[in-house]
């Protein structure tokens, strides 16, 4: 797996293992990340840390794969996307500006 600390999977961590695969001659064609109480280190991603990743997907025309599952377990009632009506977390939504995004909620 790529490297991780509080907030989940760390950028440059990612985009290391981006290079390392281009290198062998391997293709990434997606990241699949649990923004919200990944399993079992329990991390939240920042906005700005959903952006960074956002934006390395981009950079290597990746897809997201937003599973968040666990958004809806919190207890945090009044806590709402401001960028996305309807959802609690914005995740990687909102700094979706060529539709690579797609949002699970398994």
């Amino acid at each position: 797996g790529v490297a991780a600390d509080h907030e989940g999977v760390l950028p440059a961590a990612f985009e290391e293992e981006i290079e390392r695969a281009k290198k062998q001659g391997k293709t990434i064609k997606a990241l699949y990340v649990v923004p919200i109480g990944a399993n079992p280190s329990g991390a939240v991603m920042s906005p700005g840390r959903c952006k960074e990743l956002y934006d390395i997907a981009k950079k290597h025309n990746l897809i997201v794969l937003e599973d968040c599952a666990y958004d809806w377990l919190q207890y945090t009632p009044d806590r709402k996307s401001k960028d996305v009506p309807g959802l609690r977390f914005g995740g990687f939504l909102p700094y979706d500006s060529d539709s690579r995004v797609i949002r699970l909620d398994t």
